[in-house]
């Protein structure tokens, strides 16, 4: 049988005392030995700073098989607006970074398109959503898909019954809306640019 006294104290050069740890036939105190860190029973170090790159383990409630995913942004996202602030209209001209936007809610999902109507150049942000989810033109009431960017109606109005078939035609052929991803966390909108 191995008996090994117990561990006692004493004092450095310094004057600071240390425990003396008996290794074998070898003594040496606490300050100059390296510390030995507990393993846990898969062979990991308990209490141990994590590694760079190490793979953390999801929460159970991610690990669940029905949890939704929450889509990581592709670049930087720049704030547009919050749902509060869009009023009855449902849509506001908000400038940034790529220039003046039509930014609103369509059925309940965000968009940006940009701001221009490509007939006579009025400010779509100071248009309308409809409740077909079209983006209206405030002028001459022309309607654009917010997910395509295409013109669905031409302009409105006796002026214009003669060409408004022509004018959307025209207008999705070469110059449809641009459209942008926005991503909407707590109540607000986010424009996600690209880069």
């Amino acid at each position: 049988m191995d008996v090994t006294p117990p561990p006692t104290e004493t004092a450095n050069s310094d004057g600071d005392i240390g425990i003396i740890e008996l290794e074998g036939a070898r003594q040496t105190t606490s300050q100059e030995a390296p510390a030995r860190t507990p393993r846990t029973r898969n062979g990991s170090n308990r209490g141990a700073p994590a590694r760079r790159g190490a793979k953390r383990e999801r929460p159970a409630a991610a690990r669940r098989a029905g949890a939704p995913r929450a889509r990581a942004p592709q670049g930087r996202l720049h704030r547009l607006v919050a749902r509060s602030e869009l009023g009855r209209s449902g849509v506001v001209a908000v400038d940034t970074p790529v220039g003046r936007l039509a930014v609103g809610l369509s059925n309940g999902r965000p968009f940006a398109v940009s701001d221009t109507c490509r007939h006579l150049f009025a400010s779509l942000g100071e248009g309308r959503v409809l409740r077909d989810g079209c983006l209206q033109c405030p002028w001459h009431r022309s309607r654009y898909d917010v997910t395509t960017g295409k013109m669905v109606r031409g302009p409105q109005g006796l002026l214009f019954l003669t060409v408004r078939e022509l004018v959307r035609a025209y207008t999705n052929l070469l110059f449809p809306l641009s459209t942008y991803t926005v991503v909407e966390r707590g109540r607000v909108l986010y424009l996600d640019i690209p880069g």
